[in-house]
């Protein structure tokens, strides 16, 4: 199956592109949250989903968000495009802090999602995704402390508390300074 393509985006359509990677284009579903530019390079993680009257590929920014998407449509009655109605409506952050905080109003008003569904997600989910509450790709914190040798437990406990307004060499500076206190 794709896991990843990379490639020129040549098509936007609402929800859908064509990415050119070298002279083929791949029809890719996104949630319409992104903002994209023609002819710009990208990069998508990819979930292919195969039936029997379609072969379908589905985009994210992240490898986590793409881990979140596959949780989802492992529950039974969450199809891809419920699944991406949910991405559209929240990001992955958002979408976990609605499942810990039983927030059942986040989902039900997602187009073919009822409150059942709803129910079935958080019930499922809860308390099971620790590993996908912060992005250590999209943040550079979490990169340098990374290289550092840290754990992605230390990193999600210090990158979670750190004013990201500030630059980079102020937030290593406090992460370095909390880590060293554990």
């Amino acid at each position: 199956m794709i896991g990843s393509l990379f490639g020129i985006v040549e098509y936007i359509s609402g929800n859908e592109i064509i990415l050119n990677v070298r002279d083929v284009g791949y029809k890719i579903y996104l949630a319409q949250t992104w903002k994209l530019k023609l002819n710009s390079s990208l990069k998508f993680f990819i979930h292919t989903h195969v039936k029997e009257d379609a072969f379908e590929l589905y985009g994210f920014e992240t490898v986590d968000d793409l881990k979140l998407f596959e949780k989802l449509i492992n529950i039974s009655g969450i199809g891809p495009k419920t699944a991406m109605g949910i991405f559209t409506k929240g990001t992955r952050d958002q979408i976990l802090q609605a499942i810990e905080k039983e927030q059942l109003t986040f989902f039900t008003g997602i187009p073919r999602l009822g409150t059942k569904n709803a129910q079935k997600i958080i019930i499922e989910l809860k308390g099971k995704l620790t590993d996908l509450s912060f992005d250590k790709n999209s943040s550079d914190l979490a990169k340098a402390l990374l290289d550092l040798g840290f754990k992605d437990k230390e990193i999600r406990a210090v990158v979670e508390n750190i004013d990201n307004s500030k630059t980079l060499e102020e937030q290593l500076k406090i992460a370095l300074k909390f880590l060293a206190k554990k």
